[in-house]
């Protein structure tokens, strides 16, 4: 579920055109210094809204702007079951301007 979040562009899903992440739409946006803590927000947004049930441990952000890559690393939990951590890593390539 929380790979299917991440990965589904807002307005992508028929019929529910708010589920989903921005975090396709973050990639596209100049390397900054608040370039990792937009990428963080836009996460933590999808994942309140859509999965209220699953609590966030950590989010780190690696992004290499001499690669145009963005690795993104999230360890979560579900509410009732806290020390059964989960992690997912997506490794996005970032769209050149």
């Amino acid at each position: 579920n929380m790979k299917n979040l991440l990965l589904t562009v807002k307005g992508e899903r028929v019929a529910q055109p708010t589920f989903g992440c921005n975090l396709f739409n973050c990639l596209f946006e100049n390397f900054d210094a608040d370039f990792d803590n937009k990428i963080i927000e836009s996460i933590r947004e999808a994942v309140a809204t859509w999965l209220p049930h699953v609590v966030l441990n950590n989010i780190q952000v690696d992004s290499q702007q001499d690669r145009n890559t963005v690795s993104v690393s999230v360890a979560f939990s579900l509410a009732t079951a806290p020390n059964a951590t989960e992690s997912l890593t997506l490794n996005l390539l970032r769209a050149v301007r």
